[in-house]
């Protein structure tokens, strides 16, 4: 599982998702396709399920290795017209579509930005290890 932290400069969604593929390990040639299908998943759904942060993700069989990045945006933008609150806080989950952690994945992020107290301590963090000291995934604290 690979880990990245993107301070994002973007103002809107589809600059936001080109911003956080385009900060993956992801093979060049792949990331035109994962772009598109986020897109094409966001324009389906369109929404943006919790108040203070967005979750992204994209599985595929080509994917070789798990990817989470954080983007974080200071400024902070509305990601959906529908949407009065200002996200800050953005996950980017690439997975392999056999992954079985991924379910996982997602359910332990959601759990933990759940919490306000790690809102806080995520915008407010001044170090270089984020993931290390805040955001790594720990399947053992999942709670089912």
């Amino acid at each position: 599982m690979r880990y990245g932290l993107i301070n994002i400069k973007s103002k809107n969604k589809n600059d936001l998702i080109r911003e956080m593929v385009w900060g993956t390990d992801v093979k060049k040639e792949l990331k035109g396709g994962i772009i598109d299908g986020i897109k094409e998943f966001e324009t389906r759904f369109n929404k943006s399920f919790w108040e203070k942060f967005v979750i992204l993700h994209y599985t595929g069989s080509h994917i070789e290795e798990s990817q989470i990045i954080l983007g974080l945006s200071k400024a902070g933008f509305k990601y959906n017209y529908y949407d009065n609150s200002i996200k800050h806080i953005f996950i980017l989950i690439i997975a392999n579509e056999n992954d079985n952690l991924y379910p996982s994945i997602v359910s332990f992020y959601i759990k933990m930005l759940s919490d306000d107290e790690i809102i806080e301590r995520i915008l407010e963090y001044k170090g270089e290890l984020l993931f290390e000291d805040i955001l790594k995934f720990k399947p053992e604290e999942i709670i089912s």
